[in-house]
């Protein structure tokens, strides 16, 4: 409950102020900018799955760990991240060119380096985490947010379009590596060990495919919109859909951000394991459910207010959107429940009929 708290306030923080941080982006900024943005920042989520290749998670399940154990996750997250990096620099051109926009292959290519970046702190905080250190977390995405925003805004302000968003993600993951290696006393060594690796690679397949599966249901459609109408019309989707997730992980991410971590530790007593899923998953919908239909009430008039008139059209997505009130708390805790449970099948069948449907319709 602590940690839950804590997860409250870090997103209350962070994620009010990286919402004032898109508005205004959103009324200096042209749609296409925004589609733009999008388009990458999907390229180089999909890249992050891969580069963390569920390896960080493994440390809130592990019972002991020992140094060998740390030392192949750090090293190989390390070896994974600038392999996607390189691979993603290969790729800025011809994705730029399916998207009939050559003028974002090179800020693709740059804000590749966040993944690299990224991988110098993240068994750190995996480390802090694992002791429920949700303080220390939103300590560090408040000051990463405050500052990558501010520079974002700035760049924005002296006319660098699109790349005032690259400067944001790259700011905000140097801040935020400092601070993690900050927050845990632990040094790398080099006991790596095949073995270990093999192994947690093994277990974590299905995961890694289920996260891709799951990111590209979500943000498979921008990629079809860009591909087909235009950046313009992915910038108007994506501010639609930022606005109703946020309202969303607002009131269900405090409570998934500590589900691992908590039911790892009751896994093997079911009845424990019932009521702390259930304890969680209510209090989320309490919240959720009405903050979505709110949502819906209030985009079509509320959203061209904050971000101008020229997003109106995402006002009326967004109304769209709030009717996934009902579906979007259990989809949030499907993940870390099951894989807490080693239901590797049912995630993957759950992921995959998502995908499938999300592609066709």
């Amino acid at each position: 409950r602590s940690s839950i708290g804590w997860t409250i306030t870090r997103f209350l923080s962070d994620q009010i102020f990286s919402f004032v941080v898109f508005v205004i982006l959103a009324r200096l900024l042209t749609q296409a900018d925004i589609g733009a943005f999008a388009v990458m920042a999907v390229t180089a989520e999909a890249f992050r799955i891969i580069a963390t290749a569920g390896l960080v998670q493994t440390i809130a399940r592990k019972n002991e760990l020992s140094p060998a154990f740390l030392d192949t996750i750090y090293r190989s997250q390390q070896a994974f991240s600038f392999i996607s990096a390189a691979l993603i620099m290969a790729l800025a051109q011809p994705i730029a060119g399916w998207m009939d926009a050559p003028d974002i292959a090179l800020p693709l290519a740059v804000m590749s380096l966040a993944l690299p970046i990224s991988s110098f702190g993240a068994t750190h905080l995996a480390l802090r985490l694992r002791e429920f250190g949700h303080r220390t977390t939103a300590l560090r995405s408040v000051v990463g947010g405050l500052i990558g925003g501010s520079c974002a805004v700035a760049a924005a302000f002296a006319g660098f379009g699109l790349w005032s968003l690259v400067i944001q993600r790259i700011v905000t993951e140097v801040v935020g590596v400092v601070l993690s290696r900050a927050s845990y006393d632990w040094k790398p060594g080099w006991q790596f060990d095949w073995a270990i690796l093999r192994g947690n690679l093994m277990l974590n397949a299905s995961l890694i495919y289920v996260q891709l599966a799951f990111l590209a249901t979500v943000r498979v459609q921008e990629m079809a919109i860009g591909a087909g109408i235009g950046l313009a019309a992915v910038g108007v989707y994506r501010t639609a859909w930022r606005t109703v997730e946020l309202i969303g992980r607002g009131a269900i991410q405090p409570f998934t951000q500590v589900a691992v971590q908590t039911l790892a530790r009751v896994k093997d007593d079911p009845a424990e394991l019932r009521r702390a899923y259930r304890w969680m998953i209510s209090r989320a919908s309490a919240l959720s459910f009405p903050a979505l239909v709110g949502c819906g009430a209030l985009a079509p008039v509320a959203i061209p207010i904050v971000f101008g008139a020229k997003w109106s059209e995402a006002g009326e997505l967004a109304q769209i959107f709030a009717f996934m009130a009902v579906p979007f708390t259990l989809n949030f805790f499907a993940s870390p429940s099951l894989s807490v449970l080693g239901a590797s099948r049912s995630l993957i069948s759950l992921s995959t009929t998502q995908l499938v449907l999300g592609v066709i319709l």
